[in-house]
């Protein structure tokens, strides 16, 4: 074991385009701290927020211990770690310790998102996917260059449907594309995912700066549509391949002009082939999930949806007195600290019900019980689906389990039957 982690460290300190993607790597983890400050995130992992915990991960309530300025205090210790790792791998003296830093800090991130489920975004596991592959996998600059394409190539399968290919899926151009129809748009996205991304490995100059200033130009034009996290996290992690060519390409013998594209090495380990079968699985959970993973969101948080079909929900609560007097109102989970995937995902209402029935309140002190319904629907549409209707739900010991064999899978399960509607 100690000669495999050791010939791990060595390929790393002993190339200088591995200790440059360290760098990039350790700004990753910076981007987090900086993305979840902005976004409320020592709010929602603090002891005042209600939780809303990972599927089967239901302990998380006991791990809302801190209070929100002790998690911004956590960030911050986070987010200079992060900085002081990146600074070590900028000299093979100290890339050593910089190796172990970088995994002290991404095992850091995975236990802070354990936390709460609205720590999610497709940002993340991608992180720690080529992250896996940066500590565990050999051949570690080609493994990671395949990584980075199988990740965009990923993302263009899940895209082949038709609320991609309509252009429903951009809502509104902003003002500087305004210009281009969205189902054009989307139908380059595809171009570029599926069949671009493969010359990101192409050995001739032109074919590869073409192919990654295509996706520069696409990273830079989702800022508008995605916010910042998500592009600048992809510019790091192309940052392989600029620094593979000034670095390492210039030296190479006159063998690229023979052969069209990068070869693999000559076999593959396991631990490439765990991480494929890994990366696979991730891409697959929302339809292993749920039947309608659209309209509930469930699963989408481990695969590669960058892009979200808008949505939209309603949901109601009808609250029981103690004299049966029902009074119907809005019900809605924070939507300042829930992002657009969770807003209206099942889950989201599960935890937040909870803490009303443990709570025996709201807003009322005759509080009995409550009513739960949750409708949903495409933002293009207008025919809402009932998403969960639930009667009495603190009485009936409702737990959260996925696949619950209903029309949407909502995944509530409790000892009576729950009414899932159909269309109207």
């Amino acid at each position: 074991m100690r000669k495999w982690i050791k010939s791990h460290i060595d390929e790393i300190i002993s190339d200088r385009v591995l200790r440059l993607f360290g760098v990039a790597l350790a700004l990753t983890h910076i981007l987090t701290v900086i993305f979840w400050s902005k976004t409320g995130m020592p709010q929602s992992l603090s002891k005042e927020s209600v939780p809303i915990c990972w599927p089967g991960l239901d302990f998380c309530p006991y791990l809302h211990v801190f209070s929100s300025a002790h998690i911004e205090i956590i960030l911050y210790v986070y987010g200079i770690l992060s900085l002081l790792v990146g600074m070590s791998f900028l000299f093979r003296s100290s890339s050593k310790l910089a190796v172990a830093g970088l995994f002290v800090i991404t095992g850091a991130k995975f236990l802070i998102m354990s936390i709460d489920i609205r720590t999610a975004m497709n940002a993340h596991p991608v992180i720690f996917l080529v992250s896996f592959i940066f500590f565990f996998v050999p051949h570690k600059r080609f493994s990671i260059k395949l990584a980075i394409i199988l990740i965009y190539f990923a993302a263009g399968i899940i895209k082949l449907d038709h609320h991609w290919i309509s252009g429903e899926n951009f809502g509104r151009m902003p003002g500087f594309l305004d210009f281009i129809p969205n189902q054009f748009a989307a139908i380059y996205v595809l171009i570029l995912e599926l069949l671009f991304s493969p010359l990101l490995l192409a050995r001739n100059k032109l074919l590869k700066n073409f192919a990654l200033g295509q996706f520069v130009l696409f990273q830079t034009a989702s800022f508008a549509f995605i916010g910042f996290f998500f592009p600048t996290v992809m510019f790091c992690l192309l940052s392989l391949f600029v620094a593979d060519q000034i670095f390492v390409e210039a030296a190479k013998d006159s063998e690229k002009n023979r052969i069209p594209f990068e070869y693999p090495p000559t076999a593959f380990s396991c631990s490439l082939m765990v991480y494929v079968f890994m990366f696979t699985l991730l891409q697959l959970m929302p339809k292993l999930i749920s039947s309608e993973p659209i309209f509930s969101g469930e699963g989408k948080y481990f695969s590669l949806h960058m892009f979200e079909t808008p949505i939209r929900c309603d949901a109601k609560v009808t609250l029981i007195d103690g004299s049966n007097k029902r009074t119907e109102f809005s019900f809605f989970p924070d939507l300042r600290t829930v992002n657009p995937r969770l807003s209206c995902n099942p889950l989201s209402y599960f935890w937040r019900a909870k803490a009303v029935c443990e709570a025996h309140t709201y807003e009322s002190s005759e509080f009995l019980d409550f009513d739960l319904e949750v409708e949903v629907r495409l933002a293009a549409e207008s025919n809402l689906k009932p998403l969960v209707s639930i009667k009495n739900f603190c009485s009936q010991q409702i737990e959260y389990r996925y696949r619950s064999n209903t029309p949407l899978d909502s995944g509530f399960q409790g000892r009576h039957s729950l009414c899932f509607g159909h269309d109207r």
